[in-house]
């Protein structure tokens, strides 16, 4: 889960960190740090630069989620498929007892 957490959070910074916002240095850190630090800085700025961040806040947290769901989708099949493909051949305990001479 820590990984998922991760692909997202590194997803949404790098989202962010590439839009152009005119804001001081420190201000734009926190907001590429988390969410939640993106909406504290929107009640510090003016009404249309503050909702034009949280919007680009929105976007690149839901991407960042997409991302990891994405990739935990993508694991699970290869985990089910390595599961069915080494389970295949073999017998289970109550197989040898319903096994007829």
């Amino acid at each position: 889960m820590a990984i998922f957490g991760s692909i997202s959070n590194a997803i949404y910074g790098h989202r962010l960190a590439t839009l152009r916002f005119s804001l001081p240095r420190p201000l734009a850190r926190l907001a590429r740090e988390s969410f939640v630090g993106a909406s504290e800085v929107t009640r510090l700025l003016p009404a249309p630069l503050g909702a034009d961040v949280l919007s680009r806040a929105r976007l690149a947290f839901t991407a960042g989620l997409h991302a990891a769901a994405i990739y935990s989708a993508i694991i699970s099949v290869g985990l089910a498929i390595a599961a069915a493909t080494l389970l295949s051949g073999q017998r289970t305990p109550t197989d040898s007892h319903t096994a007829r001479p």
